[in-house]
């Protein structure tokens, strides 16, 4: 599965040259496919091939991640571990 643009949003601009910025993403797949590699394509500093756009995740952002399947809403709340030419390759839970 891929990510949906639409299901993202920036929250929070990180304050200064090393604050994380905090997002927000909004999607019907389940925490764990969201939280597989390379699942965010064109969401880094790259350039994002589905809007022209670039999001600009950082390794150290923080993600809210908000699965809507169902009648509950799952948040999870995730970290970018690694990132590079416009994919975030990793997230990581944060306990």
């Amino acid at each position: 599965m891929a990510y949906t643009p639409s299901g993202i949003s920036l929250l929070s601009q990180g304050i200064g040259a090393s604050g994380p910025r905090v997002w927000q993403y909004v999607s019907i797949d389940a925490i764990a496919a969201v939280d597989a590699a390379d699942y965010f394509v064109g969401v880094g500093k790259g350039t994002d091939s589905v809007d022209a756009g670039s999001y600009g995740m950082e390794t150290g952002d923080l993600v809210y991640v908000l699965n809507t399947t169902g009648s509950l809403t799952t948040i999870c709340m995730m970290t970018v571990a690694a990132d590079g030419d416009g994919t975030v390759t990793a997230l990581t839970a944060v306990p």
